[in-house]
């Protein structure tokens, strides 16, 4: 079964059909869905069984895609998750070594390995890459869509620099429960898998297979801090920066603030105080082939 938004339009859709019908070739029967409203995918995903389909294949983004895990981690769980990358960053496709093109895309949903995953939770809300707050989360909530869709990353890096001079940067409060440690930072970001914004790996190794989170706190605040903090995740060097801290675990709270925003993979999905756990629920996901 795939979901797909129709609202993408353009070239989203012409990639969808061209990996649909290479989809057809390697002989896969395929549904197609479309989505009316937000939430759709997360119903379609709850709702699919083993008797109708064996994989749920997003179309779309990463914030689809996390409709799509919480709907199968409600529902009966007997379904792999699959996904044709059409969204901004493809954060997922970079973290797995997917292709974005459609016969690549194809070949893998056809012929790849099926393997279990970890999730990342927050305040019962799964996440399947990152959650973050702080100055991280205050961008995801003020981004222009309309100019998202038209200029995709550009949008973020708009919205960035116009909240690096008006953001006020509350101090967070970050506590690993496992250890009781607890840590100040401008901005905490949970990485459930190795990669943030699309290609930009952050840590070396754990993520999606491992029962664990990233926890990485950039302590600094101010505009200057923040283009060299997006210099650091563009070059490689972020982790290394004797600002900026990672611990690893399996739970963390943090708090700071007047109810600020928790992003998990690009849309909002909780507000502080929250805390952040790696989930009890796995899912299965459909990798390329090595």
């Amino acid at each position: 079964m795939v979901v797909f938004n129709p609202t993408a339009g353009g070239n989203r859709r012409r990639r969808l059909m061209k990996t649909l019908r290479h989809l057809d070739a390697h002989g896969c029967a395929v549904a197609l869905r479309e989505t009316a409203k937000p939430g759709d995918a997360e119903v379609f995903a709850m709702e699919a069984s083993a008797k109708d389909c064996d994989v749920v294949v997003i179309a779309g983004g990463d914030g689809t895609i996390n409709e799509a895990i919480n709907g199968i981690s409600r529902g009966t769980g007997e379904v792999a998750l699959g996904i044709i990358p059409l969204g901004t960053a493809n954060v997922l496709a970079h973290e797995i070594g997917l292709s974005i093109r459609p016969a690549k895309v194809a070949a893998a949903l056809a012929q790849g390995p099926i393997r279990r995953i970890h999730l990342g939770e927050a305040d019962g809300r799964k996440f399947m890459l990152m959650a973050g707050a702080g100055f991280d989360a205050e961008v995801v909530e003020h981004v222009n869509l309309k100019l998202k869709r038209v200029i995709g990353k550009g949008a973020y890096i708009l919205e960035m620099l116009r909240q690096a001079r008006a953001y006020g940067f509350p101090t967070l409060h970050v506590t690993a429960e496992d250890t009781g440690e607890t840590r100040q930072a401008a901005t905490a970001v949970a990485l459930n898998g190795r990669h943030y914004g699309g290609p930009y790996k952050v840590v070396g190794d754990g993520g999606l297979s491992a029962a664990s989170l990233d926890m990485v706190l950039l302590k600094r605040k101010g505009m200057f801090n923040v283009i060299r903090y997006a210099t650091g995740l563009a070059t490689g060097r972020l982790a290394r920066f004797s600002d900026v801290e990672v611990l690893r675990g399996s739970s963390f709270s943090i708090d700071g603030g007047n109810d600020e925003p928790v992003q998990g993979d690009g849309d909002i999905i909780a507000r502080l105080p929250t805390r952040m756990r790696v989930a009890e629920e796995t899912i299965e996901v459909v990798f390329p082939q090595a």
